[in-house]
């Protein structure tokens, strides 16, 4: 055993006081299997779509629904000019760019694969994911929280994505060290794990607020100015993406232009969210994606606050509300398993405060769902193009 330096501290802390943390070897090896055996299930999954869906197979995974656009541009890079509404050609400047940048390299190995090397990327990444929150959850509530965490994350349907070629991997990895890096005050650290979040998927963006509440309070507590540096850095990614593509095409809103006319994603306040709720209300069971929205809305809202009650630092309850806010608000992803998934402090909040067979229900349900939802989104009657 070593000594660590957190344990729960307050809700109007944001740095934690030191606590037990286990430092052996079984903790990874842990990590490993449940990760391993959660990919085996979602490789099952999309076996069995394989096998229903005809005309599909398992060498067409690395291709579906983002997983083109992504590899397409790790292949091109971005075009010139934006694209036309009618023709999704040119879509990929909707991307952030830290994932594609990764397959690229991956890709430049010998008889590696564009598809090889994303579906790579995305399992790596994955991995580091959950190691990650184990850390996390281990620092903030002990080796018991640490466990049930990385069995409801690792589980949890919508981490599906970790198998195909999606970004959530590389953002998630990224904002649990940041998040981790700033409640040891190591500043520099999470400005730049923040900053490669930023460059990796929009709503990690959360973290520049994150970062920015536990600065001001290292600031005003502490007078400790160099916390400002974890905010700046950590804005630096979405900030360097959106002013390459200016340079790139010459329009300073160009990747706003894309989202709302090419990919139909915009703001709409939480009414798509209301619709299902109420879609629901009057059809039980009547549409299964609203069915799964609204199953997500629940699970979020719930572990949300458990989360707030727990008491934990102020960044991690503010990063987690502030993720599953941008999917709420938004008409097209809302609360789709893999968004709830990047509010990954939510698995913490439930491991730590659900009894043990509360839990073991829960992570064989997420099992049989990391099943079924592949072959859902596989199939001709499903309403959504993307889990």
């Amino acid at each position: 055993m070593t000594t660590g330096t957190l344990e729960p501290v307050g809700a109007r802390s944001d740095v934690a006081r030191p606590a037990r943390i286990d430092g052996g070897a079984g903790r990874w090896w842990f990590v490993a299997g449940v990760y391993g055996l959660s990919r085996l299930l979602s490789l099952a999954g999309f076996a069995l779509a394989s096998a229903l869906r005809p005309g599909w197979s398992l060498g067409d995974l690395p291709r579906l629904w983002d997983g083109q656009w992504y590899l397409r541009l790790a292949h091109a890079g971005y075009p010139h000019v934006l694209p036309e509404v009618a023709g999704r050609g040119q879509a990929t400047l909707a991307f952030f760019p830290l994932f594609p940048f990764l397959v690229r390299l991956v890709s430049a190995l010998p008889g590696v694969s564009d598809g090889a090397a994303g579906v790579g990327v995305s399992l790596a990444a994955g991995a580091a994911a959950a190691g990650l929150v184990f850390t996390f959850a281990q620092r903030l509530a002990g080796r018991r929280t640490a466990r049930r965490a990385t069995l409801l994350f690792c589980f949890f349907p919508g981490s599906i994505v970790f198998s195909m070629v999606y970004s959530e991997g590389v953002m998630i990895a990224l904002a649990a060290g940041c998040l981790l890096a700033l409640q040891q005050r190591r500043w520099l650290l999470a400005g730049v794990l923040g900053g490669l979040a930023t460059a990796a998927r929009p709503n990690a963006v959360v973290l520049v607020v994150a970062c920015g509440w536990a600065a001001v309070d290292a600031v005003r507590r502490r007078g400790d100015r160099r916390a400002l540096l974890a905010p700046v850095l950590s804005a630096a990614g979405v900030t360097g993406f959106m002013a390459f593509l200016w340079l790139r095409t010459g329009a300073p809103d160009a990747w706003l232009r894309v989202q709302h006319d090419v990919w139909n994603q915009q703001t709409d306040f939480g009414r798509t969210l209301v619709d299902a709720v109420v879609w629901l209300v009057r059809v039980p069971f009547g549409n299964l994606e609203r069915v799964i929205v609204v199953t997500g809305l629940v699970f979020a809202a719930a572990g949300l606050r458990l989360l707030v009650r727990r008491g934990w630092p102020a960044p991690v309850t503010v990063y987690t509300a502030g993720v599953l806010l941008m999917a709420a608000v938004y008409r097209v992803d809302v609360l789709r398993p893999r968004a709830i998934l990047a509010a990954f402090p939510l698995f913490a909040a439930y491991g730590d405060r659900l009894s043990r067979r509360t839990v073991t229900v829960l992570v064989a349900a997420f099992a049989v769902a990391l099943v079924l939802l592949p072959l859902y989104y596989t199939l001709p009657l499903a309403s959504s193009s993307a889990p």
